[in-house]
């Protein structure tokens, strides 16, 4: 924010304005560069008594984790003195879910005293996560808050929420233009006295353009076509020409640098004086301002200057400094920092060395964002390929996209490379295990035998080195689900433990890696037993297996499986019709503390796609709705199927049936190409739900995706899914049943699987109509139409009674059987009665 000295000319017509606009949310103050926006914003929160904060966006704010991390500091500046918000802001987890971690510190702030937030540059961000995640920050901030966006241009699409809501007020450019008064005023100011005649050429010449009315005045009133002609030639000749050599080369080196820390500048510049160095350049007015203790920053103009200098000493000047940089923040831990620089200069053998020094065992850092993009530029694949035991980024990389071919390839390289590897890196050697598990290829059963990639020597010696192995937590991150409460369905999809005895499949997979967990292993044991049981339809049994996971849950246990065990127990109890039971809500509860006691935020959007499906399917369009505003559609990936699978249902719920198809369709050829029957499944079944309910004439559709689910289901013996939205799929069944009935070749067995379905979901669906449909509204035409139907009318006789056309009648009949989750005329009669509507 620019600071006011005391010649800066007050326009009271343009503070009047942010005057009348103090009881919005939000201003925006909208204008090109140039126009006095920040002066402006800086001169009327003078005047103001209010807590205020400026969050000066750069172009690194377009990642997600930078943006969070600076949004949160501009918090802390406003309420300095909150211990909760300061310890949240300064968790060292904070990267590991930077959205969920500002969510929580906006939750910690303080409501008492109006509170001022200024977001300077806004039209910098360009990258569209971090605009849906500004919208979301500004909407959950207390009222006490008010929010002013200072930007080039309009607000971005990203943010037309808050004008379609009528949350914000805008102060554009054509408020900032000087007019010939305003010129007179500024220059008696300054001491100087002109005609109306001289205000009003000066104002044609910059057009009212506040910098440019300053730069023209100072370069003594000469004439130009480019106004920062009149900036660079004055910081020039009146500032950058008289400092000495030594001020010029320490600048420029520094020129980049988004903050001026002190032992940073020392390793670019060689001056082993930076501290009192940028001191001085503070204490001479020298465009340096004291950001804190130990951390500098340019002014944004004369930056502007000396980035344009540096270009100027040519590109190996520049990247000799990335390059410093890069290696410098490598030495403080800072990975995400030292990729950026060794990105600028090109340096994918720096980029490979960041890689080496990162935890990649660790899920957070292994999927973000930034991770992704990096790990794809080309260069950095062959510079991590020259590193084998870095394959396995790859692999990752692959996965998170759901790109099957290149994870394949980068799979079977690694295997190929793996005796290398194990005699280099011989602490990496357990990591086979994890790329087999990765690998959707081979049967659980088989992850580490009869492979035919390895020699069977080599399998025998990893298997020897991986039974004597300590557990470690880098071992137990390896195998947490990813962005899923569910452990079955999480990093690979276990449904083939479900063919044959479960409780001895599993066993049999404990006693072979059982060392994998160490002392959570009887944990891991309940929580998959309790899964595929449920999965089977088998509740009283998952439930006792979902009961014993959490007995054996230990506070020092990773979250992520302990999330799993509270997960199933919820679901299971659901299930059994204890949805609203005091331990399903203790259960709840505790999994929402533990989660808030380790500032584990990574799974709070986990736990809310989990809370959010529970109250979907008790038909709560609110919270579909909800889910829906603080999601954008994107393409899906596989490690969030569990999230992107959520949000389809809260399409379907809201009639949104085109988005869900063809997000499901996307869905649905990357659970084919891993091999994720459960998520086959649960897929096809919604495509079956979104078009049966979207027209009648998708009848056809409906089937033919609810029946290869069906087919998918049978193999497994899998019921549950059909049964949870039986609501929705008992109509589709009954038809189904009808087609099967009808092919001469029909399978017995199969048929009998449908009925089977067909009975559970129908029993389900009764339950719900009597605790759900009976609140559903009806309008008096429907329920017209709906009297006349118990009446026996045809449709003739309801037409002419109604006085309608037959089609408008065919529309109030479908919109009717919706509703009422029924195909057929007699099927609507009985629902009718069964719900004993107004007559």
């Amino acid at each position: 924010m620019a600071k006011i000295n005391n010649n800066m000319l007050e326009r009271h017509s343009l503070l009047r304005a942010f005057d009348e606009l103090r009881d919005y949310r939000i201003i925006a103050v909208c204008a090109p560069a140039g126009y006095g926006k920040t002066v402006a914003v800086s001169q009327w929160l003078r005047r103001d008594a209010s807590a205020k904060a400026v969050f000066s966006i750069d172009e690194y704010d377009n990642n997600i984790a930078g943006f969070c991390e600076r949004f949160c500091v501009a918090l802390r500046t406003c309420q300095p003195q909150n211990q909760m918000l300061n310890a949240i802001a300064s968790s060292p987890a904070f990267q590991s879910a930077p959205e969920e971690f500002t969510l929580r510190a906006i939750s910690s702030l303080s409501t008492r005293k109006r509170t001022v937030l200024v977001i300077d540059d806004l039209h910098l961000i360009h990258n569209s996560i971090v605009l849906r995640a500004l919208l979301v920050f500004i909407k959950r901030l207390p009222s006490n808050f008010q929010t002013i966006f200072i930007s080039r241009n309009e607000l971005p699409l990203g943010l037309s929420d808050l004008w379609l809501k009528d949350q914000a007020a805008r102060i554009s450019a054509h408020q900032f233009l000087f007019t010939t008064e305003d010129i007179i005023a500024l220059l008696k100011k300054r001491g100087s006295n002109i005609t109306e005649s001289q205000a009003r050429d000066i104002s044609q010449r910059t057009q009212g353009w506040a910098i440019g009315i300053n730069a023209f005045l100072l370069s003594g009133g000469r004439s130009s076509d480019r106004v920062y002609d009149y900036l660079e030639e004055f910081v020039r000749a009146h500032i950058w020409e008289y400092w000495d050599e030594a001020t010029r080369e320490f600048m420029l080196c520094t020129s980049n640098l988004r903050s001026l820390v002190p032992a940073l500048c020392e390793e670019l510049t060689d001056n082993p004086y930076s501290e009192k160095f940028l001191e001085e350049l503070v204490r001479k007015g020298a465009f340096v301002t004291r950001l804190k203790k130990g951390e500098y920053r340019y002014h944004d103009l004369f930056q502007q200057f000396l980035r344009q200098k540096a270009k100027e000493r040519g590109d190996d000047f520049l990247c000799k400094l990335s390059d410093k940089e890069g290696y410098w923040h490598l030495s403080q831990g800072d990975t995400d920092s030292a990729i950026e620089c060794f990105t600028l200069c090109n340096n994918y053998e720096g980029i490979a060395k960041c890689f080496e020094n990162l935890d990649y065992s660790n899920r957070s850092a292994l999927l973000a964002s930034k991770f992704i993009s990096v790990v794809k530029h080309p260069e950095v694949e062959d510079a991590i390929r020259k590193h084998p035991h870095l394959l396995i980024l790859l692999i990752w990389r692959a996965f998170a996209e759901g790109n099957k071919s290149d994870m394949v390839s980068f799979m079977d390289e690694y295997y190929a490379k793996y005796p290398e590897i194990a005699v280099k890196h011989p602490s990496l050697a357990h990591e086979i295990f994890f790329v087999r598990v990765l690998d959707f290829r081979v049967p659980t059963g088989l992850v580490m035998s009869e492979s035919n990639v390895l020699t069977k020597v080599l399998n025998k010696a990893i298997s020897k080195l991986l039974s004597k192995m300590p557990s470690s937590s880098t071992v137990q991150r390896w195998v947490v689900p990813m962005e899923t409460p569910m452990f079955h369905r999480g990093i690979r999809d276990f449904s083939d433990i479900a063919i044959g005895d479960v409780n001895t499949n599993i066993n049999l997979l404990a006693s072979k890696f059982g060392w994998v967990f160490g002392k959570e292993l009887a944990m891991v044991n309940e929580i998959v037993k309790a899964e595929i049981l449920y999965e089977q339809g088998n509740l009283e049994e998952a439930s006792t297996h979902a009961r014993m996971a959490l007995e054996e849950v230990k506070n020092h246990f990773p979250l992520e499986l302990t999330f799993c065990a509270y997960a199933i127990y919820v679901c299971v109890q659901d299930s059994l019709n204890n949805k609203d039971s005091e331990e399903t809500k203790a259960a709840l509860a505790s999994m929402s503390k533990r989660i808030d006691d380790s500032k584990a935020y990574h799974l709070v959007h986990n736990f809310s796609a989990f809370t959010v499906r529970r109250e979907m399917m008790a038909g709560d369009i609110k919270a579909a709705e909800d889910w829906l505003n603080e999601k954008a559609f994107e393409n899906p990936t596989l490690y969030k199927m569990y999230s992107d699978i959520t949000t389809c249902r809260a399409l379907i719920i809201t009639e949104k049936y085109d988005s869900a198809i063809i997000l499901l369709k996307k869905i649905l050829a990357i659970v084919y190409a891993f091999n994720r029957p459960l998520d086959i499944i649960e897929t096809r079944i919604l495509l079956a739900i979104a078009y049966w309910k979207k027209k009648r004439e998708f009848q056809n559709e409906a089937l033919e995706y609810l029946e290869e689910a069906v087919w998918t289901a049978q193999h497994y013996g899998f019921v549950q899914m059909f049964v949870n939205d039986g609501a929705e799929l008992a109509g589709i069944l009954h038809k189904l049943m009808g087609h099967i009935k009808q092919r001469k070749d029909g399978d017995t067995k199969y048929l009998n699987f449908v009925k089977q379905l067909y009975t559970k979901a129908s029993r389900k669906s009764k339950t719900e109509d009597e605790s759900v449909d009976i609140n559903i509204k009806y309008t008096e035409k429907q329920i017209a139409v709906m009297n006349l139907l118990c009446q026996g009318k045809t449709y003739k006789e309801m037409s002419a009674i109604l006085n309608i056309k037959r089609s408008t009648l065919r529309s109030r009949l479908e919109l009717i059987f919706n509703k009422l989750e029924v195909t057929n005329i007699p099927d609507a009669v009985k629902k009718i009665n069964e719900l004993e509507l107004p007559k």
